[in-house]
């Protein structure tokens, strides 16, 4: 039924074992998608220990972070290290729809803010544009979309992969 995916659904995705509300409004014509989405929490924190029990973080790698942090924060040793993503809450989709397959990516509408929380101190980038792509699968009836989402690694600025699931339903 994926001819009738116009309209409003809402649902969420896993974010390190954290459902996260969303709210997305489909528009589809010649298979193009179009639409948008608003998050519901746009404000993640994970301690390292998160990172390494979910994520795949190894403890050479954890001992990096708190290293390089150890030298815009002397004190870093001494405090919980927890990694920071602040998101705008309104994103917009393009993407298409071949057969059940639905695929898009959410271009997040301002600026995000990711980085790490050493005690009192911050410690980050802010980056306009984020995006997360995202691909499932409309149901037999129509009336729900299931699949996963991830955002491919940017060794760069020092992020991993990371991946969940959503799940949307017709409001």
């Amino acid at each position: 039924m994926t001819d009738d995916i116009d309209g409003v659904w809402t649902g969420a995705y896993t974010h390190a074992r954290t459902r996260c509300g969303v709210t997305v409004r489909f528009a589809l014509s010649g298979g193009e998608l179009r639409g948008s989405m608003t998050d519901a929490v746009s404000l993640h924190e994970h301690t390292l220990a998160d990172l390494r029990a979910h994520h795949g973080l190894t403890d050479e790698q954890a001992e990096a972070i708190v290293a390089a942090l150890r030298e815009h924060v002397p004190e870093a040793e001494a405090w919980e290290v927890v990694s920071v993503s602040r998101l705008p809450p309104a994103a917009e989709l393009t993407g298409y729809v071949h057969g059940s397959v639905v695929r898009f990516r959410k271009q997040y509408q301002g600026l995000s803010w990711t980085g790490w929380r050493v005690g009192a101190y911050l410690v980050g980038a802010e980056r306009p544009g984020h995006a997360v792509e995202y691909e499932g699968e409309v149901s037999d009836d129509g009336g729900r979309i299931a699949g996963r989402w991830w955002i491919p690694a940017n060794p760069a600025l020092g992020f991993q992969d990371a991946e969940g699931t959503f799940e949307l339903r017709r409001s």
